[in-house]
């Protein structure tokens, strides 16, 4: 009995114990919950890095760095990146330009092709951008690259998805650009394929001023204005399709291509009078196949093939009462340039003990490009044409490399490497070695410390070394080939701190050799400005550059970007001429997003440099002011409101007052407005294509 009633004494303590833990942990809800209600900021505000750093790269979270953002494309992304900026569709940052790279794949672009590339890719494909001054051997570029890394997955239930875009835009005249891109996938393949069109009218001028000394003695006065209106029509298109044999075993197959007809009339007045027309089509196609083996092999194959026709026809004569030019230019230019190109790899990555990563591998160019030019008198008061010109010019480029990785404990790693080159063309044949050193320090939580040493080289463009001559400003102008065109060569330095995976601080030192620019020269023995692209002695460059995102308040979210650089060009052998000029610059660049509601957020942006050099020219301070409405009435709906440029301060005036050298140019700038609509379906998570090799092509 006395058991029993302990049994139930023990019993009903342990119930009361229970109900007591109930109703303490009911409390302990109740108490969690008052907070939450009670202090909703605390609880849910929070901050994800900015930016995280491995082994020499800085890495971007691409959807988090663009919330909020009004970028809807590949080429206003890339804008958004930390101290990465951007002038005629030419990126840079920390003072030297960079390539662009897809998923590892290289990808050399001049900058009219490269902003229409990036033009027509969603922002929405983009997963990680990896930004690093100094690529290693195994990425087959050098210097500065950004590498965008893709979503390849598909979300949602649907197996096709899809996303289409328009846009209206209006500065002096209007355009319009439209996109569709469908991706399918579905067990082992996935496909993908992307159509845009770019159309439009653009019309501008350029107004030209020299005080031009002859060697006899005579100076004249020399005035043009050249207004000139251009039609575009752009296509641009790409079909691919991967199939996965098995995890990290896949076959992946991608056509681009591309094809324009820009017409261009452009009246000139002053000292001369003109007209010229030109016709251009160029047309791009390009195959390429990749295979990646689950043991760290990669290999593939590319084939190009490139063709630029155009046709121009120019009548020019003196204006009257402007004793300036004895004979007229009455002629029609028939030219083309048509590049086939090769490219095949073979690389290999292995894991070895005790954190040792090692990479080695070949790549192997092959390229052809047939060039001409034909002149034809349409009058016979016309001066002499330049004789007619044909080049065939073969070139081959083999590298080899090899590199290292380790990882020293949780605190340093390092990535070395070193590649060989062998170029073989025309006027170049030689190899050359090219180390590339990196080491990341994080001494603590919440800073990192990274140094990187590179070497690298730049080659000229097919067209600029052909010895050929086309005219400009009514006749006046004069662009020159330059056969004996040397490559660069570039050696540079670099450190970046992180603070807080947030705030970035890079300072960099680069030296360059044969440094090559297009300049201007006003020749002695006749009125004639050579535009010639030549080679410098060297150009050098430092800097320091400045990273500081701000959170103004709740809704207000400001990225401030500081540049100062000093800039460094010597030539001993410019025509008659020598310079050794240098310059302290600075740049500023301040993105601000103000977050109205999940659905309405606004943008402002201003960028501001001040005076710079390139060779004779000095260039003044510039700038600009841009501003966006972006809205999303359902969640796979955008509708944006869009201003660039709003003050019309973004041209630059380039004069040139050096020696004998007098002159002056202006170009047109006008605001743009534009307004867009983009809609995504099926649960649209879309997939981007590596893009082409167009780079040294004809522009």
């Amino acid at each position: 009995m006395k058991l029993h009633l302990l049994n139930s004494l023990l019993l009903a303590v342990a119930l009361g114990a229970k109900a007591q833990n109930a109703a303490d942990s009911l409390r302990a809800v109740e108490r969690a919950d008052s907070m939450m209600r009670a202090l909703p900021e605390a609880l849910v505000r929070g901050e994800r890095p900015m930016v995280k750093a491995e082994a020499g790269q800085l890495i971007y979270n691409m959807q988090h760095l663009l919330r909020g953002r009004a970028a809807v494309n590949a080429f206003d992304a890339l804008k958004e990146l930390p101290g990465v900026t951007e002038r005629d569709g030419q990126f840079s940052i920390a003072g030297q330009g960079l390539s662009l790279m897809i998923d590892g794949k290289e990808q050399r672009l001049t900058s009219e092709q490269l902003s229409a590339l990036l033009h027509a890719l969603p922002a929405s494909r983009l997963k990680e951008a990896e930004i690093m001054l100094a690529a290693p051997a195994r990425y087959g570029v050098r210097g500065a690259v950004i590498n965008l890394r893709l979503n390849h997955e598909v979300d949602g239930p649907s197996a096709i998805q899809g996303e289409l875009y328009g846009a209206a835009e209006q500065t002096h005249d209007a355009s319009w650009r439209e996109r569709g891109s469908l991706l399918y996938n579905k067990g082992k393949w996935s496909s993908d394929a992307l159509y845009s069109n770019h159309n439009g009218r653009a019309y501008g001028w350029s107004r030209f001023h020299s005080l031009h000394h002859l060697d006899n003695g005579r100076t004249y006065d020399i005035r043009t204005f050249d207004p000139h209106v251009r039609w575009t029509h752009e296509h641009t298109w790409r079909i691919g399709t991967d199939y996965n044999l098995a995890e990290n075993h896949q076959l992946s197959i991608v056509y681009n291509g591309s094809y324009q007809t820009n017409t261009t009339r452009a009246t000139g007045s002053g000292s001369l009078s003109s007209t010229n027309d030109n016709l251009a089509r160029p047309e791009l196609h390009d195959g390429r196949v990749d295979y990646t083996a689950p043991f760290g092999l990669k290999a593939g194959a590319e084939l190009t093939y490139y063709r630029d026709p155009t046709t121009e026809v120019l009548h020019s004569a003196k204006t009257e009462g402007q004793d300036v030019f004895s004979q007229p230019l009455d002629y029609q230019v028939e030219a083309a340039q048509r590049v086939t190109r090769w490219k095949l790899w073979l690389k290999q990555e292995h894991q070895l003990r005790s954190g040792w990563k090692l990479n080695y591998g070949t790549t192997f160019h092959v390229s052809s490009d047939h060039s001409h030019q034909h002149y034809t008198l349409l009058s016979t008061q016309s001066a002499q044409a330049p004789a007619p010109a044909s080049s065939v010019q073969r070139e081959q480029n083999l590298n080899i490399y090899a590199g290292t990785t380790k990882q020293f404990g949780p605190k340093l790693s390092s990535d070395m490497s070193v590649a060989a080159e062998y170029y073989h063309s025309p006027v170049w044949n030689r190899w050359n070695l090219f180390p590339t050193l990196h080491f990341t320090w994080m001494p603590k939580s919440g800073h990192t410390v990274m140094l990187m040493m590179s070497s690298g080289k730049r080659y000229p463009d097919y067209w600029s070394v052909k010895d050929f001559t086309s005219y400009i400003e009514g006749g006046y102008g004069m662009v020159v080939g330059n056969p004996s065109l040397k490559p660069s060569s570039s050696y540079s330095a670099q450190m970046i701190y992180l603070l807080k995976n947030k705030y970035q601080f890079v300072g960099w030192f680069t030296h360059t050799d044969n440094y090559f620019v297009q300049t201007p020269y006003q020749r002695g023995d006749t009125l004639r400005v050579n535009y010639r692209v030549l080679n410098m002695d060297f150009q050098q460059q430092a800097g320091v550059q400045a990273h500081i995102p701000l959170n103004v308040c709740k809704w207000w979210k400001t990225n401030l970007t500081l540049i100062g650089a000093w800039q460094r060009q010597k030539d001993s052998d410019f025509y008659s001429l020598s310079f050794d000029r240098n310059v302290v610059f600075c740049m500023v660049n301040v993105r601000n997003t103000l977050t109205f509601s999940k659905k309405i957020t606004m943008n402002i942006d201003g960028f501001f440099r001040t005076k710079a050099i390139q060779s004779t020219f000095d260039l003044p301070a510039s700038g600009n002011l841009d501003l966006s409405f972006t809205w999303k009435p359902v969640s796979n709906t955008t509708l944006q409101l869009y201003g660039r440029d709003l003050l019309e301060t973004y041209a630059i005036y380039p004069r040139i007052r050096y020696a004998t050298q007098n002159l002056k140019m202006e170009t047109s700038c006008y605001r743009e407005i534009g307004l867009s609509l983009t809609w995504n379906f099926g649960g649209y998570t879309e997939k981007k294509r590596q893009a082409v090799d167009r780079s040294r092509l004809k522009q």
